[in-house]
């Protein structure tokens, strides 16, 4: 379960820093954003990678969780480039629902490996 939540967290992190990038705004965003709205975008697009580091670390180990991270966002980067350029929306929406499900999942997933 914190896997899934890795995953989660690295697919709305990808998107937060795609969605940050000027040639991706009006696709994603629907405008251009201020350069303040695109560096708090691009914050919250790297704390979620780091929150996907976290979720890794604590699936797998310290020796095994980076090399799954770095698959996990590989697979999220080539889902979004994949889903962008045919469904722009589906990716925005994509990624603010998996932003909001991934802190549940990995609190569920870390409350599951205390118990067990």
């Amino acid at each position: 379960m914190i896997g899934v939540a890795a995953l989660m967290f690295s697919y709305a992190g990808a998107a937060g820093l795609c969605a940050a990038m000027a040639r991706h705004q009006t696709e994603l965003v629907g405008r251009k954003l201020a350069p303040a709205e695109a560096r708090r975008l691009r914050a919250a697009g790297s704390a979620a990678l780091a929150a996907a580091l976290a979720c890794a670390i604590g699936a797998v180990g310290c020796s095994v969780g980076p090399v799954l991270w770095t698959g996990m966002v590989m697979l999220a980067g080539l889902v979004l480039t994949l889903l962008l350029p045919y469904g722009p929306q589906l990716a925005r929406r994509t990624a603010v629902i998996l932003g909001l499900f991934a802190p549940l999942t990995a609190a569920a997933g870390f409350i599951i490996a205390a118990t067990a």
